[in-house]
Formats: C-alpha cells, sequence, structure tokens
C-alpha cells in the first residue's frame, strides 16, 4: 500500500510542466521593482519546462506587469536563460551483500529566465519593444493561460 501511494504521488509530481504562477513548490514567477519603471522578472521551471516556456512565461508576466503600472510598451535591458543541473543518486538493495550499491544517477535540469527590463508610453522607433498588450494577448494564447493583467 505505501509503495502504491508512493507511486501516485511521484506520478502527480512529475506529470507536468511548471504552470503559470506564482513561485511555488513546482516553480513559478517571482518579480522585483527596481526603480519606477524598471523591473526584474524571475521564472523557474521543473524538469519537465523547456527553457523556452521558462522564457515565454518570463515575458508574459513582464508583459502583465506593464499593463497594470499603466505602461504599453517595455524594452528588455537584460536577458539570462540558463539551465540548474541538479542530480540524485538512487541506492538499490543488494540481496546478495546484503548492502545497497549505487544504481542510477539521474540528472535534472531546471530552465529558468530573467529578465531586467524598462517600462514605457511611448514607443521609440529606434529601440526593439515589446507591446504589452500583444505579447498578453497573443503569446498567452500559445501556452492557453489567460494573461492577468488588466486589460481595459
Amino acid at each position: 500500500m505505501r509503495y502504491i501511494f508512493l507511486l501516485i504521488f511521484s506520478l502527480l509530481l512529475i506529470s507536468c510542466a511548471t504552470p503559470y504562477q506564482k513561485d511555488g513548490f513546482r516553480g513559478g514567477y517571482v518579480e522585483s521593482q527596481l526603480s519606477e519603471n524598471i523591473y526584474r522578472v524571475y521564472f523557474g521551471g521543473n524538469g519537465y519546462t523547456s527553457t523556452q516556456r521558462a522564457a515565454d512565461f518570463a515575458l508574459i508576466r513582464a508583459a502583465e506587469l506593464t499593463i497594470d503600472k499603466g505602461y504599453k510598451f517595455f524594452v528588455i535591458i537584460s536577458n539570462d536563460e540558463s539551465l540548474k543541473h541538479d542530480a540524485q543518486l538512487y541506492n538499490r538493495y543488494d540481496p546478495n551483500t546484503g548492502g545497497y550499491t549505487a544504481a542510477n544517477i539521474v540528472v535534472t535540469q531546471k530552465p529558468k529566465s530573467t529578465i531586467v527590463f524598462a517600462m514605457f508610453n511611448e514607443k521609440n522607433p529606434e529601440s526593439i519593444m515589446f507591446e504589452a498588450r500583444y505579447i498578453c494577448n497573443d503569446l498567452a494564447k500559445k501556452y492557453e493561460i489567460t494573461c492577468n493583467a488588466i486589460i481595459e
């Protein structure tokens, strides 16, 4: 019975990629305000989250913050996408020796994306700027999620 519970619990934990959410047990986003119109957004995923998904979710959160703070556009100042590697060693009981032996090493790659961005109301044609409403509407559709920004 104990093994069935552990199996079901394990399947629930690993069954899907990190959803779009505030940082929690399975990952998510965290934001920090650095100045009046500059924020940093971090999104960390689990081992089933692609690096593209983590980067897109950081962009969606940047768009939500831009709209919620009353701005229309944002420009990325810095961007860091990387993988965190976790290694776990699983031991196996050997009935011949009565002891445990190293059986398997499992390496998990967890993507993370951090962007620092500035928000503006006017579009500068000389800068690469993202339109927050476009990101909220279209990129969120890709993942079948709802943009949490207050869109008028």
